[in-house]
Formats: C-alpha cells, sequence, structure tokens
C-alpha cells in the first residue's frame, strides 16, 4: 500500500509512503484500516473520498477474436486464423474445438501446458457469465497466436507458435495416469487464481455450450473470509469408486493442498463417467458478475 502525500509518525505508516507485508488474510483485510488512518490526518471527511480502480499492465480484457488482432499479430498469418477453444493439455497434446470439429495437436514445447485453457489468455464469451480460453490456428498448417487476455487498447496481442496435427489415438495414449495428474494438479492450481478473480471454474465436456451434465464445479468459497472452502462439486455424483463415495459435493478448508487437490478430485470423477480428459474444458464462471 503506498499514499500520497506521506502520512506522518502518528499513523501507522510512521513517516514513510508505502508498507509492504506479505498477502495474508490479515493483511488484506487490513488495507481498509490503514486507508482510513491516511484519510483521517489528510482532512477530507472519509464520504468526500472516492475509490478509484485500475488494472495492472494497463489491463484491459481483449476478446481474441481475428477482428481485434493488431497489425504486427496479423501479419504472423499467411492464411486465415480461425477461433479454436483449447482442452486441458496432457501429456504434450490437446484437443481443439473449431465449431462443430473437434482435432488434436501436439504442443511443441511443455511451456504452453502451463499457458493454455487455464484463464490466462484472450477469453470467448458464453451466456451466463462464462469464460473460455480461445486461440487463433490456421488448421491446414498449426500456426498458432496465442493472444494474450489483456493489452493497452483492446486489440489482441500475442505470441506465434505452430501446433502438429495428430490423430486421436496418438493424442490419447499420451494420456498416462502420471500425465493426467500432473494436468489436473496445475488445474487445481488454476483454482486458486480464479478465485482471486471472484471467478469459479467449472470442468464440463469440450463441446458443451451451457452447463449441462457432466460437470464439476471447483471453487474456493469466501477466499479472504475468516474460513475460506475448498469446494468440489459434481454432477451426476460420482460412484463411491471415487473420493466423493457417491456424494456429490465435498469441501474442507481452503489449504494449499486441498486447493491444488481440487484438480485430482475432478480427474477422478471425469474417469468415473469415462470421458476422457482431453474432452474436457475449464470454464470460468463469474457468479457476480
Amino acid at each position: 500500500m503506498s499514499c500520497k502525500p506521506t502520512p506522518s509518525e502518528n499513523t501507522p505508516f510512521k513517516g514513510s509512503s508505502g508498507i509492504n507485508a506479505p498477502v495474508s488474510r490479515e493483511t488484506v483485510q487490513g488495507i481498509g484500516e490503514l486507508a482510513l488512518s491516511a484519510m483521517l490526518e489528510w482532512g477530507p471527511h472519509p464520504l468526500e473520498m472516492a475509490i478509484t480502480f485500475n488494472r495492472y499492465g494497463d489491463g484491459i480484457e481483449s476478446q481474441g477474436t481475428p477482428e481485434s488482432l493488431t497489425d504486427e499479430a496479423r501479419a504472423m498469418f499467411t492464411g486465415t486464423p480461425v477461433q479454436a477453444v483449447p482442452g486441458i493439455a496432457v501429456g504434450g497434446y490437446i484437443a481443439l474445438r473449431q465449431g462443430e470439429q473437434r482435432t488434436y495437436w501436439r504442443l511443441p514445447d511443455d511451456k504452453l501446458e502451463f499457458w493454455i485453457g487455464f484463464g490466462l489468455m484472450a477469453r470467448t464469451h458464453s451466456p451466463g457469465h462464462r469464460f473460455r480460453d480461445v486461440l487463433l490456428i490456421d488448421p491446414r498448417t498449426g500456426d498458432t497466436l496465442i493472444p494474450h487476455r489483456y493489452g493497452q487498447d483492446g486489440s489482441t496481442k500475442g505470441s506465434k507458435t505452430t501446433l502438429v496435427r495428430v490423430s486421436a489415438e496418438e493424442a490419447m495414449a499420451a494420456a498416462t495416469p502420471e500425465a493426467c495428474k500432473e494436468s489436473f494438479e496445475r488445474l487445481g492450481r488454476a483454482v486458486f487464481g480464479a478465485a482471486k478473480r471472484g471467478e469459479y471454474i467449472y470442468v464440463e465436456r469440450l463441446e458443451n455450450e451451457l452447463k449441462q451434465d457432466p460437470y464439476v464445479l471447483l471453487a474456493v468459497m469466501g477466499l479472504f473470509d475468516d474460513d475460506p472452502q475448498a469446494i468440489a462439486s459434481a454432477s451426476p455424483a460420482p460412484s463411491t469408486n471415487t473420493s466423493f463415495n457417491g456424494l456429490p459435493t465435498l469441501e474442507g478448508p481452503a489449504s494449499a493442498s486441498n486447493v491444488i487437490g481440487l484438480g485430482p478430485l475432478a480427474l477422478e470423477a471425469i474417469n468415473d463417467w469415462g470421458i476422457h480428459p482431453l474432452h474436457v474444458v475449464p470454464t470460468y464462471h463469474r457468479p457476480t458478475r
């Protein structure tokens, strides 16, 4: 937290223009009290102050459409890129949905597994305050633009890479138990990032447009409350052969291990339903917007 002008020695700032502290429930909840102590010293009544919101990094959210591409990004393509929704990358492979078509691709490097599908890219909007990551791909060549979610002016910037189209058999064979566990633990970490944005994650079939069975809701409820809860809620309820033990919902304290563990819980439900892990997608839901 930083202030201007610098509060005096008589405040918690002790004559400093700012205070740094690790992010915790206590420090986040205390920011308002620190702001109040500075305002009272400056003299304006709290009713005369206003809150102004600013996104980090010129955070204007871009839409990730061909129309919003910058000239620089557009020049990366010789063909016409189409918008595609990526599923969860598993073992270096990913499924894409382009309209009604599902295709399979091998990623050129492992760093894309940490980027694609986890709320970091430009998004497409679905009814009900629901969002999915999108990328732009030339299906003939595999040339792909990984669009940034935020830009300075609403335009879509990004980095170009090339995916290699493969058969469904090759892609699905790479989804070993170890690769699936790694991917869905990564999804658990994405749940925490989504919670900081006030979002939940639905894990559902790649082809679903709205919340339809089967799906798993992953969320941290009340992230900054005194008792935040990590929740995995599945419909239909997974069988007794899973950690759900026939129940539709599991919840517990939102410790780091429990939040990361939400991803493997989703994987158990997906396997129980007989769905391949490449055929699901994280859908981000903003329940309060």
